[in-house]
């Protein structure tokens, strides 16, 4: 039996009733990778456990169960901090011999299907410390969901893999919202009542066509199919790697679909950026104005913490990032000035920007109050993320190298930033030929006249007198038209 952790300030009543009440809980580590948290809430507190992979840094948790803050402890739902240590220590114990199961349970190369197929592969994109985030998702919402999750990869053939991109392409686009069911009698509307901002795909379509809402939508679903395709072929392959006799002919022979993906065509202008900032509230505002200065998304932003600025440096660092890669974004010296105000007096370990009421900031937390300053603004309703685009598309538009661009957002190499903002680079590309591509027909420079005053220099030429002389002017097309005059001699006006 392992003994007993070391003091926390969790083993009594008394030091729990202290605690604050909050969503997060108080974790206690009591091996590596090893957590025991204790979550209070208005009434009870309860007990859960955390299991972190220490390779991929994925964490799993769990219940145990409530504490006996106002209850006497029963050993099986309700614990003490002790009870609870060893319950977790059990669920841990379970957790790993399950995953060792799993493991060394593995089909065979005949018998293996494509949902088997994808669960391997997920796996080992979060083992490899990788971002397993998009393949999981697309697994459940499309792969599994399909037929062909049940086939045997020895038996897929072109027509299973065509019908099952094609079905993502012909298939309605998704919604996020729940059916409402339907009112038994019909609800008076109230003219003062206030209509829920549209969301962002709402916005765009009022300003299409039908015609052009048609082929938009088509063309979405087309590249959603190839991303999903793309992931399919990912976890195919990688069995390939794992036993090269798989026949992998089928899913090489469907080619993804083409002129599918979109480019980013929205972002704020430096005057638009400005109205902006104005017409933000406290709190949203700060928030705002470190997405221009950074680029960052959401969700990077909202976890910044005061550690992670190096303001001697002139950058901030980027740990918990949609890919799991931490990366470093350089800032202007406005952006350092603008950060330093910010954290005046703030502690290491708080967040950088936070609500009004003094909160972290939530995942949807900014939809409304961003929708409404954009409206107070006087500028098209955008969504947050469009102000990382704003970010990148005015240092793609500056000249800023691609590379360096695809480094601070994140990108492992500039694909991604040539596929969405390579448009933007033909306004430099036109800068670069005006400047340097010397002219076939020059303009004649405008006479300028002398001011009064003051007397310009002559030249005078050296001609022979008498001389004809020719003057032949170019005109756009290429021709010419040449005027002769008789020149006089040097002389001759002083001398009538």
């Amino acid at each position: 039996m392992a003994g007993r952790p070391k003091k926390s300030g969790l083993e009594s009543k008394t030091a729990r009733l202290k605690l604050a009440s909050r969503n997060a809980p108080y974790w206690v580590a009591i091996g590596e990778g090893q957590q025991v948290g204790y979550r209070k809430g208005i009434k009870d507190g309860y007990w859960v456990a955390r299991l972190t992979d220490m390779q991929s840094r994925k964490k799993v948790q769990e219940s145990i169960g409530t504490a006996d803050d106002q209850q006497d402890a029963d050993g099986k739902e309700v614990l003490t901090y002790f009870q609870a240590v060893e319950a977790a220590r059990d669920w841990f114990k379970r957790s790993k011999e399950a995953a060792e199961a799993k493991v060394a349970v593995r089909p065979s190369k005949n018998s293996i299907i494509v949902s088997q197929a994808m669960e391997i592969y997920i796996d080992y994109l979060k083992t490899d410390g990788k971002s397993g985030k998009s393949s999981e998702q697309a697994a459940f919402t499309y792969i599994y969901r399909d037929p062909i999750a049940l086939k045997r990869l020895v038996d897929l053939t072109i027509d299973d893999i065509k019908a099952f991109r094609d079905g993502i392409a012909e298939s309605p686009r998704r919604s996020r919202l729940k059916p409402k069911p339907v009112p038994k009698r019909a609800r008076k509307v109230s003219a003062k009542s206030v209509r829920k901002p549209k969301g962002k795909w709402a916005l765009a379509a009022e300003s299409m066509d039908p015609e052009t809402l048609k082929e938009e939508l088509k063309r979405q679903r087309k590249s959603t199919a190839n991303r999903v395709l793309t992931i399919l072929r990912g976890a195919l392959n990688h069995q390939v790697e794992q036993d090269p006799t798989i026949d992998d002919r089928a899913w090489r022979a469907v080619k993804s679909f083409k002129k599918a993906d979109g480019v980013r065509t929205s972002y704020l202008e430096v005057e638009e950026q400005r109205k902006l900032l104005e017409a933000c509230p406290a709190g949203l505002r700060e928030l705002v104005a470190g997405a221009l200065y950074t680029g960052a998304r959401y969700g990077e932003l909202r976890m910044l913490r005061v550690h992670h600025l190096y303001l001697k440096a002139m950058n901030i660092k980027i740990e918990d990032s949609k890919t799991y890669q931490p990366r470093e974004i350089p800032l202007t010296e406005e952006g350092c000035r603008f950060f330093a105000k910010l954290v005046e007096g703030r502690k290491r370990n708080d967040f950088v920007f936070l609500r009004p009421d003094g909160m972290q900031w939530g995942k949807s937390h900014t939809f409304r109050p961003f929708r409404a300053a954009c409206d107070a603004a006087g500028i098209e309703p955008i969504p947050f993320h469009c102000l990382r685009h704003s970010y990148a598309s005015l240092l793609v538009m500056a000249g800023a190298e691609l590379m360096a661009v695809a480094k601070i957002l994140g990108h492992a190499d500039t694909r991604m930033v040539e596929k969405h903002y390579g448009h933007l680079r033909k306004t430099w590309l036109h800068e670069q030929v005006n400047k340097f591509l010397p002219p076939i027909f020059p303009l004649e420079p405008a006479k300028s006249q002398a001011p009064v005053g003051t007397t310009s220099p002559v030249t005078v030429p050296l001609r022979v007198p008498g001389k004809k002389k020719g003057t032949k002017v170019y005109d756009a097309t290429g021709g010419s038209t040449t005027t002769w005059t008789v020149e006089r001699a040097v002389g001759d006006d002083d001398q009538a």
